[in-house]
């Protein structure tokens, strides 16, 4: 991971004129891969496409904020609402905007201890 000064706090979301902006790290509920493109879904539940793969943003962001769920999403905390008990050893994990993510059976007990700080 980057030294905590260097933690990303934006993310470059690309037009389709070759333009971007910029959508703040805060207002990011989760990340998505999704048949080779990355999706920041913000607060509201909209979903931007970013340039680059999740392992990349991972370690770019913050690991007390961000967590790697499973294989394709990393969520942040300030989203999660609830998590719940769901079969295989996982969770549900239910975010502020009504999306619902899936722990994976692998990261649940590292994703319990994040959760309890």
């Amino acid at each position: 991971h980057a030294p905590a000064a260097s933690y990303r706090q934006r993310f470059p979301v690309r037009q389709p004129n070759n333009s971007f902006y910029l959508l703040p790290t805060d207002e990011v509920a989760f990340l998505q891969a999704d048949e080779g493109v990355v999706f920041a879904t913000d607060q509201r539940g909209a979903r931007h496409p970013l340039t680059g793969t999740l392992t990349e943003w991972e370690q770019q962001l913050d690991p007390a904020r961000f967590f790697r769920l499973n294989r394709s999403e990393l969520v942040q905390l300030s989203a999660i609402v609830k998590a719940e008990p769901y079969f295989n050893n996982r969770l549900l994990v239910s975010l502020k905007h009504g999306a619902t993510l899936t722990s994976s059976t692998a990261l649940t007990a590292a994703f319990r201890r994040w959760l309890e700080g």
